[in-house]
């Protein structure tokens, strides 16, 4: 144990204060001596009223920090009020374990500044102590010039020259190149030893042996309905002042706090918590500390924070809509519990694409280039290594750069990408990307520097987020910077990793805001080409981008950006004339709002491609096959809701053709979509 400041034997100490009785203008509180343990910190609670009723029968539940005892020099300001109790125990036992030497090493580190902006950081100071050296007998620039000088011998002066030296002006270069600093403890600097994030936060990451808050308590309904109806009163009145839109969606105070209290209660609280994030609250500020104390008290468990009413009756009326609930639901659950779930290690697409493989080959998945090794020249097909296996190929030998694997079956042979090779270079691309958008959001966005003051911790976060998939985030991000001169080539690197690593994505192309293209907005396409034009992406801008996911369809597409908008879509409604571009597995298609259905335009991705007027085939695909990834030109899966086996290929055509016929518009009218009331952005 460390000598503590003012020879006390413990680190700090913390007053733990009633909230409920503070408001009623009483202070009831108790010092508590950290480290401490559960059996300790539940007496406490006890003698301070936690638990009593109150003289309207509620119970007083919330408490807060009133004051700090710190014995650690330079620690007082980093404590806060509403600072989790479990970190001040894990803080206090680590600085309580320390040899003097680390414990006057970790003083020092804080005097400096360093990791030091919450107890999150703190702890982690902790275990990075060999980043920093420390010399105790050392005070100012004469002293440092002496010991480099005289005792480190950085350089050979004769014994007749040293009266000449001036120590401190050297000892000053010195610290200045070194960014030391003179502290109570002496010189310290950085020793060049890389910090490392052990504790990332969470208080799962906490050894049990560290976590007091661990006590059980008897929780009713009861108790559980008037803790969620007390929070959902202040998160009520704090988003109706701080959020216009909440305020005009949610007219009745009463209904509104109801259904807060409803989701606190059923423990649905990922929503509010992305609310008062989008609002600016941060972790530590007054409703987010009171939401994250309700959770530990309510035992609240993020995989269960799902809408278990829809996902019951999609599970009861399986109807196309309801079944495509229930993949994007597998999807984003996958997505948001990978790391959760080590044994779970493949994607829905990675089961798509293996269940293709079975049948495809890899003439279907040639690339167009060829790789040349020592033994000849091979063509490239996008399949993955397990999918040639599967499809009864072998690896035969590897190319010299170790990139790609040669595959053959005894009579053919191709070129793979070596899935191992290609996961190291995309994830050095990725990190390159999140330097990127960090700089760039740290350029443009208002308070982002705040937020995240530790660029290399957001900067992993975000290149972790990449090679998830979560490419279209930040691509629609940097799009709503609206500077597409410092923008674009970091939305064009995301598009090459996007093609590169098979993300679905979509994206919306809308036409410029210019004079020439006034009269092409909301033109049918047959209108377009009776004209003399065509499809020109010159004339378009990217505004939006989105997952492309299983059960994902150009319709659902337009229904999702025309009745239920996500917040970070700036474009307007989707209407004829704009462009969707699905990206599948690292192949594009261009899609044209038409006026009934979409048109594909494959001119738009190759202007150079002479005109084509629509694919009847591909179009009536996408708005009638009821099986993902089966768009292959020819209509085998029926409608949507025809049951299958009933009519005939051919007669089916026949039915949509008279059917296209019958819905063709008379001269001079037009018919399909309405074309949406909008003001110019």
């Amino acid at each position: 144990m460390p000598k503590f400041e003012y020879d006390k034997d413990y680190p700090f100490a913390a007053f733990i204060t009633n909230l409920g009785k503070y408001n009623e203008g009483e202070l009831v509180g108790e010092w508590v001596k950290f480290p401490t343990t559960p059996e300790e910190m539940q007496e406490v609670f006890k003698r301070i009223g936690i638990g009593e009723k109150d003289d309207f029968g509620y119970e007083y539940e919330e408490w807060f920090i009133t004051d700090y005892d710190c014995y650690v020099d330079g620690l007082y300001d980093k404590l806060g009020e509403y600072s989790n109790i479990d970190e001040l125990n894990y803080l206090a036992s680590k600085l309580d374990d320390m040899m003097q030497y680390d414990y006057d090493k970790f003083c020092a580190a804080v005097s400096m500044g360093d990791h030091t902006n919450s107890i999150q950081d703190l702890i982690n100071l902790t275990e990075n102590l060999d980043c920093y050296e420390v010399y105790s007998d050392i005070d100012d620039d004469d002293d440092l010039g002496r010991y480099y000088l005289e005792e480190v011998d950085v350089l050979q002066i004769p014994d007749y020259l040293r009266g000449y030296i001036d120590y401190e002006a050297y000892g000053r270069d010195v610290r200045i190149s070194e960014g030391g600093e003179y502290t109570d403890f002496g010189y310290v600097r950085d020793s060049g030893s890389r910090f490392v994030e052990f504790y990332n936060g969470d208080r799962e990451d906490i050894p049990e042996e560290y976590r007091v808050m661990n006590f059980e308590t008897e929780l009713t309904d009861e108790k559980r309905s008037e803790w969620a109806k007390d929070l959902a009163f202040d998160l009520d009145e704090f988003f109706r002042q701080q959020d216009p839109v909440y305020a005009a969606e949610n007219p009745d105070e009463v209904a509104a706090k109801q259904a807060l209290h409803d989701k606190l209660f059923d423990g649905k609280i990922a929503a509010i918590d992305q609310r008062l994030a989008a609002l600016g609250q941060v972790e530590g500020d007054y409703l987010p500390n009171r939401v994250a104390n309700y959770k530990e008290l309510t035992g609240y468990e993020e995989f269960l924070d799902i809408d278990t009413d829809a996902l019951r009756q999609a599970i009861q009326n399986p109807d196309p809509s309801r079944v495509e609930d229930m993949l994007n639901f597998a999807v984003k659950a996958e997505q948001e519990y990978a790391a959760e779930a080590a044994a779970y290690v493949q994607t829905p697409a990675d089961i798509i694409r293996q269940a293709q493989a079975l049948q495809d080959q890899p003439d279907d998945h040639l690339t167009g280039e060829s790789i040349q090794t020592p033994r000849g020249s091979f063509h490239l097909t996008s399949l993955s290594k397990e999918q040639m296996e599967a499809a009864g190929y072998g690896v035969h030998h590897n190319s010299d750069d170790g990139r790609y694997h040669i595959m053959g079956n005894g009579t053919r042979t191709f070129a793979v990408v070596n899935a191992e090779v290609r996961e190291r270079e995309q994830q050095a691309t990725a990190k390159e990307l999140a330097v990127d958008i960090d700089r760039l959001c740290r350029d443009h966005i208002q308070g982002y520097i705040h937020t995240f003051p530790r660029a290399d911790y957001q900067q992993e976060i975000i290149a972790a987020r990449i090679m998830e998939g979560e490419t279209y985030l930040f691509k629609t991000q940097l799009l709503n910077f609206k500077q597409p001169e410092a923008t674009a080539d970091t939305i064009r690197r995301l598009d090459e990793f996007e093609k590169d690593r098979g993300i679905g994505t979509y994206m919306v192309y809308q036409l410029k805001h210019t004079e020439e293209n006034h009269l092409l907005r909301f033109e049918a396409l047959d209108r377009l080409y009776a004209a003399g034009k065509t499809v020109d992406p010159s004339n378009y801008e990217l505004v939006y981008a989105g997952p492309f996911t299983p059960g994902e369809t150009l319709e659902t597409i337009y229904r999702d950006l025309n009745v239920d908008n996500p917040e970070d879509y700036h474009g307007y409604s989707l209407s004829m004339s704009d462009v969707i571009v699905l990206r599948e597995y690292g192949k594009d298609t261009a899609h044209y709002c038409d006026t009934i259905g979409f048109t594909e335009v494959p001119q738009f991705l190759n202007p150079q491609q002479s005109q084509e007027k629509e694919n009847p085939l591909r179009t009536a695909e996408m708005t009638i096959e009821d099986d993902y990834n089966m768009i292959d030109g020819v209509i085998n899966n029926g409608r949507r809701d025809e049951p299958h086996g009933k009519t005939s290929i051919r007669e089916r055509l026949e039915a949509a053709k008279k059917e296209c016929a019958q819905q063709k518009p008379s001269e001079g009218k037009r018919t399909g979509r309405d074309t949406p009331e909008r003001s110019e952005p």
